[in-house]
């Protein structure tokens, strides 16, 4: 047994020949993160941060059982001590019982213990990895923390869009995808297909754990790529209702979209490189390089419903938003309806009112056209800075193709710290709806991706559905985009 008193920032431990017992050991992070993630050591003890604390419970007399996440030589292990515990505050319950309940209490200020949830993993995702990814990383942090966990591997496209159209939401909590973007996406399409649709997307958070090759939704919402720590984010980070986006065209019906929709360049390089995946990430870049090179545009007509004309108004609005409480009006099912298709897209010469469209000499000429809600949609592409998770916009990028091939490159060269969108040549605004006409000649073959996933390549509308998805993000907001700092 070790002796423990609970401070302002933490339980500290005099753990001095201790016999903790290491449940499991997962997940490499890097070790500048130590102060942030892992145990502190002091000089008169080790202080577990509350938000590592993932499970308390009482023991023999009058002692308390903590299971809490260390770091420890750049790497994150489960542990657990049998702790006198002292400092609590006065309480009427006995020793051991007012302690568990204090200690809880403190370690999900955020968030509720012992959830139970399904959990998504793809087989396929992550190169085949996702599978080892989840035993060795994601399924020790559940355990710890004792979720309920219904596993379910998919065995093929769509598998989890029809599980969740007709599982029994009223035995889960929340729904956690341990794979790449695309069971995400399938996720909220079975929700959004379900009949009691609004009250789904009331009750399930929809969480991802990077376990593929794309991993916006983790990265954007939970700010790391280690499926290990994005499940300790999941548990204990703050739950936020987000917008999302719906896609509607004459070949389907209404589509959820979470991450995005781009045309031309980037989506040549995401679904025109299918066939390079086996040489991982760097088969994206090679695409994007390609096409920068060879000056590919891509014509088409770009309609919207705007928020903000210009990159001043874009900042203002960004600050004036940042700081805004979240989503808090209850969901309906008019909120959940597309306010521009009734079956069928708006007629072209006949733009519905307060729409307009961009500039011809533009969208004409256009090598990029991308619109997204998350900031983040790859390691070191930050492609969206100014994106917010409830701010009601869209956000839309376009790339001028008559730009010179080395200011182009210039540009997206600085995706990583999300600066190209100051460069004259692209064009960053948010807007309310969007209408998307290609105009390729004809004979020419081309993609448009959603989330990730090839698309017909038609005309398509998109709107937003303001704080539609409930999600968990760490702290409560993105990842930082550095977009902030850079408007001042």
């Amino acid at each position: 047994m070790v002796l423990a008193k609970i401070t302002d920032h933490g339980l500290l431990t005099d753990q001095t020949g201790r016999d903790s017992r290491i449940a499991g050991v997962f997940c490499c992070i890097p070790s500048g993160q130590a102060d942030k993630n892992g145990s502190e050591e002091l000089s008169n003890g080790t202080l577990i941060p509350f938000k590592n604390i993932v499970w308390v419970e009482g023991a023999l007399n009058e002692s308390a059982e903590i299971t809490y996440i260390e770091q420890q030589d750049s790497r994150l292990k489960i542990r657990t001590i049998v702790a006198e515990v002292t400092g609590s505050q006065q309480s009427n319950e006995p020793g051991s019982k007012s302690s568990v309940s204090q200690l809880m209490a403190l370690a999900y200020a955020n968030s509720e213990p012992k959830k139970s949830v399904i959990v998504f993993v793809n087989p396929h995702s992550g190169k085949g990895k996702a599978i080892h990814l989840y035993k060795h990383d994601v399924e020790p942090v559940l355990n710890a923390a004792r979720y309920h966990v219904e596993l379910v591997k998919t065995e093929y496209t769509g598998h989890a869009t029809e599980y969740m159209k007709y599982v029994d939401i009223d035995k889960y909590d929340g729904v956690i995808c341990a794979s790449g973007d695309g069971i995400p996406h399938e996720v909220l399409n079975g929700i959004y297909s379900r009949k009691d649709r609004v009250r789904a997307f009331e009750k399930l958070f929809i969480a991802q754990t990077p376990c593929g090759s794309g991993n916006a939704m983790a990265l954007s919402c939970l700010g790391t790529l280690k499926p290990g720590l994005a499940t300790l984010e999941i548990i204990k980070g703050h739950t936020v209702r987000s917008d999302l986006m719906l896609v509607c065209s004459k070949s389907s019906g209404p589509r959820i979209s979470f991450l995005s929709q781009t045309y031309g360049v980037i989506a040549e390089a995401d679904i025109g490189t299918e066939w390079m995946r086996f040489i991982g990430e760097i088969r994206f870049d090679i695409g994007v390089l390609l096409n920068i090179l060879r000056k590919k545009q891509f014509p088409c007509r770009v309609a919207v419903k705007r928020i903000t004309n210009d990159k001043k108004e874009l900042s203002e609005r960004y600050k004036s938003q940042y700081q805004q409480p979240g989503v808090t009006t209850q969901l309906d099912e008019d909120a959940l309806k597309p306010k521009y298709f009734d079956g069928q897209l708006f007629d072209d010469d006949r733009l519905p009112a307060g729409w307009e469209w961009l500039d011809d000499n533009v969208t004409q000429n256009l090598s990029i056209f991308y619109t997204g809600k998350l900031p983040y949609i790859a390691k070191d592409v930050d492609f969206f800075p100014a994106a917010l998770p409830n701010d009601g916009a869209i956000d839309l990028v376009l790339f001028d193709g008559r730009t010179q091939v080395w200011r182009s490159a210039h540009s997206l060269l600085q995706l990583d710290k999300g600066l190209h969108v100051w460069h004259d040549h692209v064009d960053h605004l948010k807007v309310e709806s969007l209408k998307l006409v290609p105009m390729l000649e004809k004979g020419r073959t081309s993609y448009i991706s959603v989330d990730g996933e090839n698309f017909p390549v038609e005309t398509i509308q998109v709107e937003v559905l303001p704080g539609v998805m409930k999600t968990v993000m760490n702290d409560g907001r993105y990842k930082d985009s550095g977009f902030l700092a850079h408007i001042g």
